[in-house]
């Protein structure tokens, strides 16, 4: 039986309620989290990332890394991500899929382990030489030393560890997301629309095998298949499900 949210507090009570009691009973919890958790991080949806040569345009690599410098300096997890992480304290958590590069996650408290992360982090820079792979802020040490073209130790061009372009995925977190939906008993959808594949398919994958629910501000594309929908601030809803 499909159970929508309703604006009246006491079946919204019940519902957050309902929720709370499947998340206890979830033998492999999965969360599903979209730009929409960041948002009250002071971080904006995006638009699309910027899709440079790294090799050959030195404009665009200086630019992204003054971008950078800002964004790690701005963003901080809000109450809803440091819910999330204490879920995976608790033992409760089976995995978390993020579509989002802020790393905020991470950040919060939650481990790689269970972290899959579908376009990267921008908190990792990786060198396009050599492959090696290093916080963002100590690159953007150097960047804020003056050096806005920064290298690696051999030599080669660095960038953030991203996927160019927000359509692309990375194969092996689709790989180990499409394995946690086969496995999970409770979908908790956060913040995202659910209107991109490959998120909305792995969606639909976990709300077959079993329940799902959306945590959302604005409606999204499966409402119609979920079994209960929260509007709402996430950092504010979130919390409340975790208890």
């Amino acid at each position: 039986m499909r159970i929508l949210s309703a604006h009246g507090s006491v079946d919204r009570a019940c519902q957050v309620a309902r929720t709370r009691g499947w998340i206890r009973d979830a033998e492999h919890l999965l969360v599903l989290t979209g730009a929409g958790i960041s948002t009250d991080s002071g971080i904006p949806a995006p638009t699309g990332r910027e899709a440079i040569d790294w090799t050959a345009n030195a404009p665009g690599r200086r630019r992204v890394w003054r971008a950078l410098a800002h964004f790690l300096r701005a963003g901080r997890p809000n109450a809803g991500h440091h819910a999330l992480a204490d879920l995976e304290r608790a033992g409760r958590l089976g995995a978390l899929v993020t579509q989002n590069v802020d790393g905020l996650h991470l950040v919060a408290g939650n481990s790689r382990r269970r972290l899959i992360e579908y376009h990267g982090d921008r908190r990792v820079a990786m060198c396009l030489a050599c492959g090696s792979r290093i916080p963002t802020h100590l690159v953007l040490d150097v960047v804020e030393a003056g050096n806005d073209d920064p290298r690696c130790v051999c030599g080669g061009i660095l960038r953030p560890a991203v996927l160019s372009g927000t359509g692309e995925v990375d194969p092996e977190a689709h790989t180990r997301a499409i394995s946690a939906a086969r496995r999970t008993d409770l979908l908790l959808a956060v913040g995202t629309t659910l209107s991109r594949f490959p998120v909305a398919g792995l969606a639909r994958l976990a709300a077959a095998r079993g329940r799902l629910v959306i945590v959302n501000r604005s409606p999204t594309r499966l409402d119609g298949i979920a079994d209960v929908v929260l509007r709402g601030s996430i950092s504010e809803v979130l919390p409340q499900l975790v208890v």
